[in-house]
């Protein structure tokens, strides 16, 4: 659980990374929730690393994605969970 999470603050780079995860998202038939692991290269493009059906939610990585993300709370996401 040594990830870090990465706070994306160019609005047109976020949007893309968001539409590449959500590709691959629903190329893999996911439902609900996945963490998808991207690294960019030293150009700038994504690269698909994996996708984790069963992300933990109290990791630290995952948690700071979602929270990240969001702009909401832990208590938010675990509801979130619940819902689904």
């Amino acid at each position: 659980d040594l990830e870090l999470v990465t706070i994306i603050e160019d609005v047109k780079l976020k949007a893309e990374l968001c539409d590449f995860a959500n590709t691959a998202f629903k190329a893999l038939k996911g439902r609900d929730y996945a963490r998808i692991d991207i690294r960019m290269d030293a150009v700038g493009h994504a690269n698909f690393l994996e996708v984790n059906f069963m992300p933990a939610p109290g990791s630290r990585y995952f948690a700071g994605a979602f929270l990240a993300n969001r702009n909401t709370s832990y208590a938010a996401l675990l509801l979130d969970m619940v819902g689904l």
